[in-house]
C-alpha cells in the first residue's frame, strides 16, 4: 500500500484474491491453510480502506476509490463488468478470450479456453460462445441493483417512474429486508432505503436480494466479504 500511495493513481480498484480451485486448475497449487479466512480477510479489506480514505481518497461504492477531483468521485456513477465507471455508454465491447460484452439487447461471452478463442479468431469467425437476451424484468432488476452498488440507495421512487406497477414486487422486497434487519445494515429513507457504513461491505449480498437469476446459478462464486 506504501507503494500504491507513492504513485498516487487516479483511481484504484480494491478487492480480494478469489480462491475457485474447482474452475481454475492453476489454483490447486496454491496451500488454502495459508490463505486468510473470512474474518482476516475482513480486517484487511478495512484497514486498506482506512488507509485509502485518509490519504484522500473517495471510496466509491463497494470497493472502488478514487481521488476527489476524478469524476469516477464526483458522480453519477455506474458499473459494467470492469467495476465502477463515470462512462455511461450502453454498448462495451469485450476482446479476449472469457470477455463478455454488454449491449442493449443482452450479454455475449467470449470462447473462455483460450486455443478455442485464437482459433475462431484465426478463422475469421466470431468468438461468442454463448449470450443471454434481457427481458424488461432484467431490465428493470439491473437498474435496481446497479442504483444500490453505485449510490448504496434502494431507488424506490426512480423504480415506480421508470417501470410504474411492475416495480411493486421489487419494492415489497425492499421493505421485507427493511424490516429483517438486525444489524444496522440499512436505513429507511424516503426513497426506499440506505446501506449504512457499517452495512456497505454487504453491499454485493443486499444487491444479490435482487437477483432472480442467483437462485438459479449452479457455478462457483468467490466469497462476498
Amino acid at each position: 500500500m506504501d507503494g500504491v500511495l507513492a504513485l498516487q493513481p487516479e483511481r484504484i480498484a480494491l478487492f480480494g484474491y478469489a480462491h475457485l480451485p474447482s474452475k481454475f486448475k492453476r489454483q490447486r497449487l496454491v496451500d488454502e491453510t495459508a490463505l486468510p479466512g473470512s474474518e482476516k480477510r475482513f480486517a484487511l479489506a478495512n484497514r486498506m480502506a482506512s488507509r485509502l480514505t485518509t490519504a484522500g481518497y473517495v471510496r466509491i461504492g463497494l470497493d472502488h476509490f478514487a481521488r476527489p477531483e476524478d469524476p469516477l468521485a464526483r458522480g453519477p456513477i455506474y458499473r459494467n463488468f470492469q467495476g465502477y465507471t463515470s462512462d455511461k455508454a450502453t454498448t462495451v465491447i469485450g476482446l479476449g478470450s472469457s470477455a463478455i460484452s454488454k449491449l442493449p439487447g443482452g450479454y455475449a461471452q467470449n470462447a473462455v479456453p483460450v486455443g478455442d478463442y485464437e482459433r475462431t479468431v484465426n478463422g475469421r469467425r466470431l468468438a461468442t460462445t454463448r449470450g443471454y437476451v434481457l427481458t424488461d424484468e432484467d431490465r428493470m432488476r439491473g437498474f435496481a441493483i446497479e442504483r444500490l452498488m453505485c449510490d448504496l440507495a434502494f431507488p424506490a421512487d426512480e423504480l415506480r417512474e421508470r417501470f410504474g406497477a411492475a416495480a411493486d414486487p421489487l419494492i415489497a422486497d425492499a421493505h421485507d429486508i427493511l424490516d429483517a434487519d438486525a444489524d444496522g445494515l440499512v436505513e429507511k429513507v424516503a426513497s426506499g432505503f440506505r446501506v449504512t457504513e457499517r452495512g456497505r461491505p454487504f453491499l454485493r449480498a443486499i444487491s444479490a436480494c435482487f437477483d432472480a437469476h442467483r437462485d438459479a446459478q449452479t457455478a462457483s462464486f468467490s466469497t462476498g466479504v
